[in-house]
């Protein structure tokens, strides 16, 4: 193929510009331009390159759905080229589309293709933009241990590079990740290792701070200030905590930004509610409940109920309390619909796209390649219809993900005659929990022991609530001898997990029933098989594994 024109080039540059600036509307406008001259020049990597910035900026700018189209357009595109940047790029940016849905495990599939695509280096740039995704991935995942790790590893390719933007973000998304994990470990009480986490945040920031007002970056400055008051109003400051949010609302007039208010109010209410001033911290609540449920803010408005209701219980205005913490379960519910409702828009959008796609290469591929095409796209929109809905609770698959995996990998087990190992696990007597300690803190050991399974999986694997406290994971290519002690460990790290930290006095075990279910010509009968030893583990004392 020709090498491209320098006009072509000089597009090139400038939408590289406009992205690494993160000026989403010029991107937009120059990738647009680029790609209708790159189609024109029959230009594949620059055409596959246009549709990467065009999915940045769509997905930056909320359009889901058409950031998905870009997405496998620039993905389909690049893996018919040898060019191992480029089909990390696509993998990147399709990764981006997964998240900003709430697609998680998608995003890891792709952000670890697009690690295996830089194995042998990249630039700087790219390499940044992967490992800080994968940092904010783990964080929407709950694991705030690999989340950390992940951008340490971004902030010190920052440093290295020198580069302002990527020396700020890296500064800046750590530090929004130290201060989660402040806050989460200030929940469970651990008051010391959270004011160390909150202070870690601070530093951060401040440097962060320093490097985006030199650099010009006002977007960034208003998401440090806005960390700042956060991790100052949990630490107690109130008075460094107040100017940290009015620098923010400074910094954020122009871009009208509702949710961030609604943010300060949570973190301000909270911090008057310890400090003991619970009628300003109350009224604080209520006006950020007010600009939240105005600008449909569900992602702040949710803790925020939360709150609210636990101080007008505090004050035992008990029916105050029960209507807003309804509104905090209606919501939560409606936030699962959403993101279950766009995740299904754009898999309708991502197999449009496909079909669009191979149609048009039908016009220049000879009679096996078209084969080969129609071979992929099947395999793709097998692969996109496993992503159904995940349980809301809990985040791991639900039972209708669970069923497709099943039919999908028992038959690939049976003809390849390798193993999959299934593992029905069942918490003893948690009905006990509900009784002794509440329904919410029930809830939060489901929480906390699908984080537990998760981190006995590999990425093949499957996770999944079963029903109720009933949960699986499927193994794949797992032995039985092997996936018994995978079982075992699991076992033990539940019976040995530090459950006081949800409540004292909380102890939490579980028993285990494992099977190869492709050892049964059906599934569903392996499935029978685990039942019963799940059964037996019960009858013969729980707290065990039959297999």
């Amino acid at each position: 193929m020709a090498a491209p024109d320098p006009a072509l080039y000089a597009l090139l540059r400038s939408t590289q510009a406009a992205y690494t600036a993160e000026n989403w509307e010029q991107c937009r406008q120059l990738a647009a331009e680029l790609l209708s001259h790159a189609t024109a020049a029959a230009d594949l990597p620059a055409e596959a390159q246009a549709h990467v910035w065009l999915a940045h900026a769509a997905q930056r700018q909320g359009e889901h759905n058409l950031a998905a189209a870009h997405a496998v357009s620039a993905l389909t595109l690049s893996q018919g080229l040898d060019d191992a940047q480029l089909q990390a790029r696509a993998r990147i940016a399709a990764a981006r589309v997964s998240w900003s849905v709430g697609d998680n495990n998608q995003a890891l599939v792709d952000l670890e293709e697009a690690m295996r695509s830089l194995a042998q280096g990249g630039d700087s740039e790219l390499l940044f933009d992967a490992h800080n995704q994968l940092g904010i991935v783990y964080g929407e995942l709950g694991n705030d241990e690999a989340s950390i790790a992940w951008h340490q590893r971004a902030m010190a390719l920052a440093e290295h590079s020198g580069v302002p933007r990527m020396r700020a973000i890296s500064r800046t998304n750590l530090a929004g990740r130290e201060l989660e994990h402040g806050e989460t470990l200030l929940n469970k009480q651990q008051t010391e290792a959270a004011r160390a986490a909150l202070e870690r945040s601070l530093v951060l920031n401040e440097q962060a701070l320093q490097i985006a007002v030199a650099a010009g970056m006002q977007h960034v400055q208003v998401v440090i200030r806005s960390n700042q008051g956060s991790a100052l109003a949990l630490l107690g400051r109130q008075q460094q905590a107040i100017e940290a949010f009015e620098l923010q609302q400074q910094l954020a007039a122009a871009r009208k930004d509702q949710a961030g208010k609604v943010q300060r109010a949570q973190y301000l209410a909270r911090m008057y509610r310890e400090a003991g001033e619970l009628t300003l911290a109350r009224r604080l609540a209520a006006e950020g409940l007010e600009i939240g449920e105005a600008a449909g803010a569900k992602n702040q408005l949710v803790s925020l109920y939360e709150l609210a209701s636990a101080m007008a219980e505090q004050q035992q205005e008990f029916a105050e309390a029960l209507r807003l913490y309804k509104r905090f379960h209606a919501l939560r519910g409606e936030m699962a619909l959403d993101s279950a409702q766009q995740r299904a828009r754009v898999l309708s959008v991502r197999l449009e796209t496909e079909r669009a796609l191979a149609e048009a290469a039908t016009a220049r591929q000879n009679a096996q390649a078209l084969l080969q095409a129609n071979q992929e796209l099947t395999q793709r929109a097998e692969a996109l219809g496993r992503d159904a809905m995940e349980d809301a609770l809990t985040g791991l698959a639900n039972r209708r993900r669970l069923d497709a995996y099943l039919n999908l990998r028992h038959e690939a087990a049976r003809r390849a005659g390798s193993a999959l190992c299934v593992a029905l696990i069942d918490l003893d007597h948690f009905k006990r929990v509900n009784d002794a300690f509440s329904h919410s803190i029930g809830d939060q050991v489901l929480r906390q022991l699908s984080r537990l399974l998760q981190a006995h999986c590999r990425s093949q694997d499957l996770a999944a609530r079963y029903g109720g406290e009933e949960f699986l994971i499927a193994l794949d290519g797992v032995g039985l001898d092997d996936a018994v002690l995978i079982c075992e460990r699991l076992r033990q790290a539940i019976a040995n997990h530090d459950w006081a930290l949800i409540a004292p006095g909380l102890a939490v075990t579980a028993s285990l029933g494992v099977c190869d279910i492709a050892q049964h010509p059906q599934w569903s009968a392996g499935m029978k098989q685990a039942d019963t030893l799940l059964y037996q583990a019960k009858q013969s004392g729980r707290n065990r594994v039959c297999a």
